[in-house]
């Protein structure tokens, strides 16, 4: 199934998708640390979009999805 990007859709897919890769969780099981996606706004986009993850370990805790203004 496709999700439009950005959207809280695509985000808790993408969680969803590290969730259950045997690759991500290898490569990230010794992470500690969150992470942001900040997608500024073009001809495409009118408001800049923020995409928060917690990740650790190798797992993703969760997300959130922030949009400016």
């Amino acid at each position: 199934m496709a999700y439009k990007f950005p959207s809280k859709e695509w985000i808790n897919e993408y969680m969803v998708v590290l969730n259950n890769s045997p690759t991500y969780k290898e490569a990230a099981k010794t992470w500690e640390g969150d992470f942001l996606f900040v997608i500024e706004p073009d001809d495409k986009l009118d408001k800049k979009k923020i995409f928060y993850l917690d990740l650790w370990h190798g797992d993703c805790r969760g997300v959130k999805a922030f949009e400016d203004g």
